[in-house]
């Protein structure tokens, strides 16, 4: 399976959302993933997934998923973060 070249290409994060991603491609080989959400204070959070373009190439549904791993596991470090600073609040 070869790799699109939109695939290659930088995507830079949007800045009007509270939950974007980015996509960089380091020399052709190493591709890395960018999560970001903003908590209630609007402060930014991140994660990084990194793959190789073997990885990419022979096993996509497998960085999908490490991908959406890393949403949800952002989704619920930011949520707490929220309900801690809501509690604090009330």
């Amino acid at each position: 399976m070869s790799i699109a070249a939109r695939h290659l290409r930088t995507r830079r994060p949007r800045t009007d959302r509270n939950v974007t991603w980015s996509r960089k491609c380091e020399r052709g080989e190493l591709f890395l993933w960018t999560v970001w959400r903003r908590d209630l204070r609007r402060a930014m959070h991140m994660l990084i997934v990194s793959a190789t373009r073997e990885q990419v190439a022979d096993m996509p549904a497998t960085v999908r998923r490490q991908i959406r791993a890393a949403h949800r596991e952002l989704r619920d470090f930011v949520d707490e973060i929220d309900l801690q600073a809501m509690e604090e609040t009330a």
